[in-house]
């Protein structure tokens, strides 16, 4: 049985500037330059917490920066957590081979449970990234990137219930590159019902973040 709950995220505040500027792609896409250029952008990227690939041994310092960086935003505004639990949904719009593309995803908290039962994985895992990922969350207690699943929702009821959500106007939209992205909370318990009942029976398959689960 799948355990999957709004949360209280903790997102950007309007006094930490465009959204565009704050985002950053997964940790193990982002090499050393490219994380100098997103601090470029704002010295408030989340790449400051959430870190790049690493190569070779972490520094003594790296994972202590990233909690302190969490810790100083929080404090200074930059970063507020939310009022109410909420399920975040975000869509994402691409073009991949030339075709238009569109994926929504459902930000929640996921009761963690032994592989394979009712979450199942596809890959193995090395011991480098999973001591890295870790580390940083034992040092910030916090989790900085979600873990990627997937679902058969067989009978199509998130999928009615994220279409009509997303009919209302987004709570933010934002953009990298050619990505185009808008996000919604999701908190009255209409909702809320119909999201966690409808993933209480389902597999979750893990699609990306072993390493992290």
């Amino acid at each position: 049985m799948v355990d999957f709950r709004p949360f209280r995220a903790i997102r950007y505040s309007e006094a930490a500037g465009p959204l565009d500027d704050l985002i950053c792609p997964p940790y193990d896409v982002i090499s050393p330059a490219a994380e100098r250029d997103l601090l470029d952008r704002s010295p408030h990227n989340m790449v400051r917490m959430e870190l790049a690939e690493l190569d070779g041994p972490p520094p003594p310092d790296r994972y202590d920066n990233a909690a302190a960086a969490l810790r100083s935003m929080l404090s200074g505004g930059v970063l507020a957590r939310d009022d109410a639990p909420a399920y975040y949904l975000l869509r994402q719009r691409f073009s991949a081979g030339g075709v238009g593309r569109e994926r929504h995803c459902l930000f929640g908290a996921l009761r963690l449970e032994e592989l394979g039962s009712g979450v199942l994985p596809h890959e193995n895992t090395a011991a480098g990234p999973k001591e890295d990922r870790l580390a940083l969350m034992r040092a910030a207690h916090a989790n900085f990137s979600p873990i990627l699943m997937l679902h058969r929702d067989e009978t199509d009821t998130i999928a009615r219930t994220l279409a009509e959500a997303a009919a209302a106007p987004p709570t933010a939209e934002f953009a990298a590159g050619d990505e185009r992205y808008a996000l919604w909370l999701l908190n009255d318990a209409a909702t809320v019902e119909a999201v966690s009942g409808a993933l209480a029976d389902e597999n979750l398959y893990v699609a990306d973040g072993h390493h992290r689960y």
